[in-house]
């Protein structure tokens, strides 16, 4: 029996030395959700890492493409930290995670939190245009017209034309467009530009409607309709269309013209035609008189 546990034991020992080496991973903002303000509280908690010192920690935004790094530090289970989120893109896909380490180097992976918000602005529309001139209710000389705005802290935009929003970029039956969200969270700002389709003889709206995933921001409204009934373009074609009918009108004046000289001279030629034979009756006549004398 003591040579059976004596057999044993070099595999409980093992499987004692694995148990000891596997250890929870540390949680890095357990229970916060959104980040928002210039002090604001990062905190990790390792419960398996004996003595901890420190943890380096990274955050990412696909969404507004930021990216930063701090460090916690401490010498309890839980590590602080405060940053600054002013300085970050609002977006509420921040992902973070990391590595925290003790005193005798020992080291512990954070599990990566995900769906993290940083909120503490709002997306700014500003310096529409229509055709490169500012943007107003306008009347265009086509059916065609391209329409753009400065957005500044937005990681998407929409076009609303024709009762419908068109995500900007994109190419649709009656709009195209381009848009470079993580431009946009730059100082200067981005343009959202999309060429516009079907402009009719009514006025319809348009603009634009821009979000940091946190928050939304629509542009002025504006008008569009073309100029006249049916808008430049068609009155050029109604021009050509008048000359033709004016060139037809002609022709036919002169077609009328040239059958009415034409009778003209019939009537005259049986005018004549008609003295002549009345002069030859006439003539005739005489002559029958005088043989009966």
């Amino acid at each position: 029996m003591k040579r059976r546990i004596l057999m044993c034991l070099p595999f409980l020992l093992l499987l004692v030395g694995l148990v000891g080496s596997v250890s929870a991973a540390c949680v890095v903002l357990n229970g916060t959700t959104i980040l928002k303000g210039g002090s604001v509280v990062i905190n990790a908690t390792c419960e398996d890492l004996d003595n901890p010192v420190n943890c380096s920690i990274s955050a990412s935004s696909s969404e507004s493409g930021g990216s930063f790094s701090v460090w916690l530090y401490n010498t309890t289970t839980h590590m602080n930290a405060t940053y600054n989120t002013l300085t970050e893109a609002d977006a509420d896909d921040w992902s973070f995670t990391g590595t925290c380490y003790n005193k005798t180097t020992a080291t512990e992976a954070v599990t990566t939190a995900t769906g993290k918000t940083i909120d503490n602005t709002v997306p700014v529309i500003t310096g529409c245009t229509v055709s490169e001139v500012t943007a107003t209710n306008a009347t265009v000389g086509e059916s065609t017209a391209t329409v753009a705005c400065t957005v500044r802290n937005a990681s998407a935009c929409t076009l609303f034309w024709k009762g419908a929003e068109r995500p900007m970029p994109g190419q649709y039956e009656d709009a195209s467009g381009s848009y470079a969200g993580t431009s946009s969270f730059s100082s200067a700002g981005t343009a959202v530009t999309s060429t516009i389709h079907g402009i009719g003889a009514a006025y319809q709206n348009w603009y634009f409607n821009c979000t940091d995933s946190t928050n939304h921001s629509v542009s002025p409204l504006y008008k569009l309709m073309t100029e006249g009934e049916f808008g430049k373009g068609a009155a050029k074609q109604t021009a050509a269309q008048a000359t033709q009918a004016q060139q037809i009108q002609v022709v036919g004046s002169q077609i009328t013209a040239m059958f009415a000289n034409r009778n003209i001279k019939m009537l005259i030629l049986m005018a004549i035609g008609a003295v002549i034979i009345v002069t030859v009756i006439v003539i005739a006549l005489s002559q029958t008189t005088k043989r009966r004398r």
